[in-house]
């Protein structure tokens, strides 16, 4: 089970096994590495993964301490980030769109305390935009998901959005968050961990991305308090001018607690009030003095932080005088609150001060008479990011989560939550214990008093529900909706031409597609296992040639495709690897010239034959993508890039496409070089590539070609379909029949004419010759690999080998003239009868399982034709899930396949 990791062990063993030898740094690193791997594109936790640089720094820390070298007690510890700290090495963004300077990669006193330890830095962990929220939600990259509920979108609690979640779902052992109104203690509550809230001026906020730099305060989060309790030891000795060490736990029997009446426990949702106010009769019966005390002043607090508090005039003088070109970018909850700072007079920012320095009075010496208040730390049930998108939702939702925590920050005390049961809806409680300013040590005590009496996170709270991998997900390109709560956004879902528009009006910048992609390939990368490799971003850049059409479009690779600054495995699984080819394919030059951005390379199966890569289909993780393009098609269908090139020999375009539901175009073959691609047939192989828009495959097809616009006719009047499958007796699921008969329904509506198509018995013969050449042409362009690596190949692949050695060259001639004549006979009935054929692209929908691609009987013949296909994803099956179909052209036809297609889909308002 997940909690048995060594990661979840407490910070205290973790360190005396590091120490012991029965523990390393790296396992801790690895057991990160691999619960982000199997929840962490759910989860959403992290802006920046660093999974692979953290391995490298584990194990250089084995090292040192095998040496008996120690560099502090958080030595191999992971740790998870803010992203509004400065880190070495890693980008931040502040949860803005863009990448800040590169100053704000300097690390401050914080971050230096920290890393002189030598942690495992797992990465950095999703914040609200410049931290200004109590929610979690990000216009730009979308809302880390709750882990405690697994059917909605629950909110995580912010500003440190990332940082309770990196902690329940295992990729780290302790979180750095800042806390300005509750951003530390809001999230903890809401994920179920300990989360810790500094005095103000105790630790230096130098180096993190300001909010407010009146009450600003960095912040720690673990699972229990004891975990706090080892990591602000740490570090406070390193950060504080007056640190002291947590003084050894009270005895409750020795505490006085004061429970306000009033003001906290307003606007309860069902069960939070409830579960606090069972931990405080637990904690009574164990011995603890419980007192009434009301904080004076609460509701000129409340008052005060629905003006705005400070927060609203300080960061926008930040972003107007540090980042003004920020400003018009905002996501639009915080744009609200910036825009109102301007209303506030300098008089009036003087009197707010001044009112906050009164409170901090009041409070420190009405805390004097407790030694702790207990209160819920929030009162509101995480709220799913649905209830937040009506008109007023989200700024009411906000005021409510941070009303309670935000008196400690206006108040000057520090603060500790707790977990202390579930919420009516099953969402964790916490427990918000609030003491006098520069307590810190002694509050942390008093926490461990507490959670020795009522138990850590995981003895209140447990583990939380397993996600369900066999969920079918809801993403078809027809009816696609922006999922902000996963990384999706309307960038995601834009024209290559749209966003060439956005470029020359300057309302956007060449890398915001690429971060784009990059925030839902975290979403849903370690589910769908749709690349081989990505990109870096520093090694990636736009060439700079005139009139280029694919100007910052990040475009996935297909891995047999060479690449000269990426490597190749030609979907082997690693026993055939190249660090990167001497020069690009002719492709991917073409793809740079017109301004594109190589995303990755996506999976291909073995060599492009059947043998399945690790890639799964999006609209269903347990069935197939199809094959041989399967990560080009599933990463394009997930929203996790625009455009992806793919190769089809026998099917491995259509078929994917028509699987995964998003447009698939295989053009006539030789009409883009093979040149730099590996071989398999090549009389028959042929570059390709698969998006989710229509417009995006004619674009594409312009840009490598240099053809004329593909053009939307005014209808399609004239226009002669026929319908015809090769072979004409295969079986078709009873869902291909209804998305043919319902395309051709929807091209007569448009103006066409369809029609059944007759064609003789020697067209049925091209599926048997396309084997024919197939296995000939794959048994002499892999000959040498079937040479040094037989043993290793999949067993379909090794029997095409085999069957193509024993291929006289007479047979390969006799399928090869039959293919000519085919195709000569073919052009004469495009030229006499028909304009386009419609075909099935599949059998059926994606078949059940991941030990096989599916069948390309639909798409041999064609290809061994050679003619142009390209998969429309109109329709669904009667489960839910994709069923494509292909129109098809003569040879040397591609522009109007491509035009009679675009007329179609803008008929149908599905531009």
């Amino acid at each position: 089970m997940m909690h048995m990791s060594p990661i979840f062990l407490p910070l205290r063993e973790q360190h005396d096994r590091l120490r012991g030898g029965s523990l390393s740094a790296v396992q801790l690193a690895d057991a990160a590495i691999d619960h982000h791997a199997s929840r962490g594109a759910l989860d959403h936790a992290y802006l920046t993964w660093n999974g692979e640089a953290a391995s490298e720094m584990a194990r250089a820390t084995d090292s040192v301490l095998a040496s008996g070298g120690d560099t502090g007690p958080l030595m191999g510890v992971p740790v998870s980030i803010k992203d509004i700290y400065a880190v070495p090495g890693l980008p931040t963004y502040a949860g803005s769109a863009r990448r800040l300077p590169r100053h704000w990669e300097e690390p401050g006193p914080m971050i230096s305390a920290l890393l002189r330890q030598l942690p495992s830095v797992m990465g950095k962990t999703h914040s609200v935009e410049f931290a200004f929220g109590g929610l979690g939600t990000n216009a730009h990259w979308g809302a880390p998901r709750n882990p405690w509920d697994r059917v909605h979108h629950r909110t995580p609690g912010g500003s440190s959005a990332g940082a309770g979640v990196s902690l329940v779902n295992g990729t780290a052992g302790l979180a750095l968050g800042t806390d300005t109104a509750g951003s530390v203690r809001v999230p903890a509550a809401m994920t179920g961990v300990a989360g810790l809230k500094t005095t103000v001026g105790r630790w230096s906020t130098a180096q993190i991305v300001p909010l407010s730099a009146t009450l600003d305060t960095p912040g720690l989060l673990a699972r229990s308090v004891d975990d706090l309790v080892f990591a602000f030891d740490a570090l406070d000795g390193s950060l504080a001018t007056r640190s002291s060490r947590v003084p050894a736990r009270p005895s409750l029997a020795d505490l006085t607690f004061g429970i306000p009446e009033a003001y906290f426990w307003e606007d309860c949702s069902p069960g939070i009030a409830e579960s606090v106010q069972a931990a405080i009769r637990q904690l009574e019966a164990a011995g603890a003095r419980i007192v009434s005390l009301d904080l004076p002043r609460t509701d000129e607090v409340f008052t005060l932080f629905q003006q705005g508090g400070l927060a609203a005039v300080e960061l926008a003088a930040f972003l107007k005088t540090q980042l003004p070109e920020a400003i018009d970018g905002l996501d639009p909850n915080v744009a609200a609150r910036v825009k109102a700072a301007d209303d506030i007079p300098g008089w009036e920012y003087v009197r707010r001060c001044d009112v906050l320095k009164s409170l901090t009075a009041s409070a420190a010496d009405c805390l004097t008479r407790v030694d702790a208040l207990l209160t819920p730390t929030v009162t509101l049930t995480p709220p799913t990011l649905e209830s937040l998108e009506p008109e007023g939702a989200y700024p009411k939702a906000n005021m409510q989560a941070l009303r309670n925590t935000v008196v400690g920050n206006f108040m000057g005390l520090c603060g500790l939550t707790l977990p202390v049961g579930k919420d009516d809806a099953g969402m964790p409680v916490g427990l918000q214990v609030l003491a006098g300013p520069w307590q810190d040590a002694r509050l942390l005590a008093i926490g461990q008093a507490i959670e020795a009496e009522l138990g850590n996170s995981l003895a209140i709270l447990g583990v939380p529900p397993a996600r369900d991998i066999g969920v079918k997900q809801s993403w078809h390109p027809v009816t696609l909706q922006h999922e902000r709560s996963a990384g999706m956004t309307e960038l995601n879902d834009t024209t290559i031409d749209a966003f060439r528009a956005q470029l020359t009006r300057g309302e956007c910048e060449d890398l915001a597609w690429w971060h784009a992609c990059q925030a839902r390939i975290e979403a849903f990368e370690a589910d769908v296992q749709a690349w081989e490799y990505l990109k870096p971003l520093t090694s990636t850049a736009i060439l700079p040639y005139p009139g280029q059409l694919l100007r910052g479009v990040p475009v996935g690779i297909k891995d047999i495709i060479d690449t000269a600054d990426m490597p190749t495995t030609w979907g082997t699984g690693g026993y055939l690897v190249s660090p990167g080819a001497v020069v690009d394919a002719a492709v991917v030059t073409l793809l740079k010239r017109q301004g594109a951005m190589l995303l990755g390379k996506t999976v291909s199966t073995e060599f492009a034959y059947f043998t399945p890569g690790k890639t799964r289909n999006p609209q269903d993780l347990s069935r197939t993508p199809g094959g041989s393009s399967s990560g080009s098609a599933a990463a394009v269908a997930a929203g996790m890039v625009p455009l992806a090139l793919g190769t089809q020999t026998a099917g491995s375009i259509i078929r994917p496409a028509s699987y995964c539901g998003v447009f698939g175009f295989k053009p006539t073959v030789n009409t883009v070089s093979f040149s730099g691609i590996k071989a398999f047939a090549p009389s028959m192989d042929t570059l390709g590539w698969f998006a989710r828009h229509i417009e995006d495959i004619c674009t594409t097809f312009t840009a490598l070609t240099r053809s004329d616009v593909i053009k939307v006719l005014p209808d399609l009047g004239g226009i002669r379909v026929g319908l015809r499958n090769l072979p004409g007796d295969g079986p078709l699921d009873l869902d291909v029949e209804q998305a043919l008969s319902s395309t051709a329904r929807r091209l007569e509506q448009a103006g066409a004419k369809v029609f059944a198509l007759p064609l003789d018995s020697r067209y049925d013969a091209l599926v048997m010759h396309h084997q024919v050449v197939l296995a000939y042409e794959a048994a002499q362009t892999l000959a040498s690999e079937f040479q040094q690596h037989g043993e290793e190949m999949g067993a379909r692949l090794v029997e095409l080998i085999e069957q193509g050695l024993a291929t006289s060259y007479a047979d390969y001639r006799v399928s090869l003239l039959a293919a000519e004549q085919c195709k000569q006979a073919l052009s004469r009935v495009f030229a006499d009868e028909v304009d386009v054929i419609l075909a099935a692209s599949a059998p059926g929908v994606a078949p059940a399982g991941l030990h096989a691609t599916g069948d390309p009987v639909y798409c041999r013949a064609w290809t061994l034709l050679g003619v142009p296909c390209l998969n429309l994803p109109l329709s669904k099956g009667q489960d839910g899930l994709p069923v494509g179909v292909q129109l098809i052209a003569d040879r040397w036809q591609d522009e109007q396949l491509l035009s009679i297609a675009r007329t179609l889909i803008n008929a149908l308002g599905m531009q």
